[in-house]
């Protein structure tokens, strides 16, 4: 799971969300009068929430761990911070970008801005 994939469940996760939010409006009053059967849509609703939050993080996890990469590892250079920039200015998420990056620089790619982002922006396809 990469990119789109990753995208595609932070968005189902908003959506989700939303509709939990429609389901049960913020009131004034300290009761909620919800019916059954609203509350067992919001129940559905959190169970999928955390099916797929939970998803994301392993595999986001099983890529940091197939590329031999410490989360915290290794500081950035000057150039590799200009890839994810460009890559973030593409629509690419930050952790995503950073280990495109990281990959690529493992891969052995060269430390110029343009093989690298090249690299990283076919490894986040």
């Amino acid at each position: 799971m990469f990119g789109s994939e990753i995208a595609a469940k932070l968005a189902e996760i908003k959506r989700l969300s939303n509709v939990a939010a429609t389901i049960a409006p913020a009131r004034r009053s300290e009761s909620l009068d919800l019916s059954l059967k609203e509350l067992e849509m919001i129940e559905d609703l959190l169970k999928r929430l955390n099916i797929l939050a939970n998803e994301l993080i392993e595999n986001v996890s099983a890529q940091i761990k197939e590329a031999n990469i410490e989360p915290a590892g290794g500081q950035l250079t000057s150039c590799d911070h200009d890839v994810v920039s460009a890559l973030l200015n593409l629509g690419c998420g930050r952790p995503q970008a950073e280990l495109a990056v990281r990959k690529a620089k493992a891969g052995g790619v060269p430390a110029d801005f343009e093989p690298l982002f090249r690299r990283a922006l076919k490894l986040i396809r």
